[in-house]
């Protein structure tokens, strides 16, 4: 998968449907984590990685990434800073953790977990920190 290190909010081409979304932040010290990456993918295409903190592309990409749906993964850190950030989120939101404990006794566990037990997919060590 590409990768694309936004430098012009124009340049945010997400294709129809809903977008994966996963946020960077440090929680340490802090009463409120401090926000300091976006990665952004469509279904198809790059991934998108958003400075937050580059002036102007906040306001930039916010339009874009409001249009779509989203899908997070133990979002709700991840949502309170983009709602901050954003000064919204989407109607539709999908937590897979929720959506795994919903569904199967995996709650909450690792995306990583539920992808090779659910699916028998693995996640390369070079994607994961």
């Amino acid at each position: 998968m590409s990768h694309v290190l936004l430098d012009d909010p124009a340049a945010l081409d997400l294709p129809d449907g809903p977008i994966a979304l996963d946020t960077e932040f440090h929680a340490e010290k802090r009463y409120v984590p401090s926000l300091h990456l976006i990665q952004v993918r469509g279904t198809s295409g790059p991934a998108y990685l958003v400075d937050p903190h580059v002036p102007g592309m906040l306001e930039g990409v916010r339009d874009a990434l409001l249009a779509h749906s989203w899908i997070v993964h133990a979002g709700r850190i991840d949502l309170e800073l983009l709602r901050i950030a954003l000064g919204a989120v989407p109607e539709e939101v999908l937590d897979t953790q929720i959506a795994a404990g919903l569904v199967a006794s995996d709650y909450p566990n690792s995306l990583a977990y539920l992808l090779g037990r659910r699916l028998g997919v693995g996640i390369d060590k070079s994607e994961t920190l």
